[in-house]
């Protein structure tokens, strides 16, 4: 018995339809990934910013 190319347990990727899906899905881990990129690069200028304002202050 052979399963049909939409059978709700084929891996994903396996039909044209699946396609568009796969990319999504590979989109929005990368996406998720990247915040540990981001972070610090946030963090480092909240602290170029309080540091630059407490310099404004002597």
């Amino acid at each position: 018995m052979s399963q049909s190319p939409t059978s709700p347990d084929s891996p994903i990727g396996s039909t044209p339809e699946d396609i568009p899906h796969w990319i999504e899905h590979v989109f929005e881990m990368w996406i998720f990934a990247s915040r540990w990129i981001q972070a610090p690069l946030y963090g480092g200028l909240i602290l170029a910013e309080v540091l630059y304002s407490m310099h404004g202050n002597f």
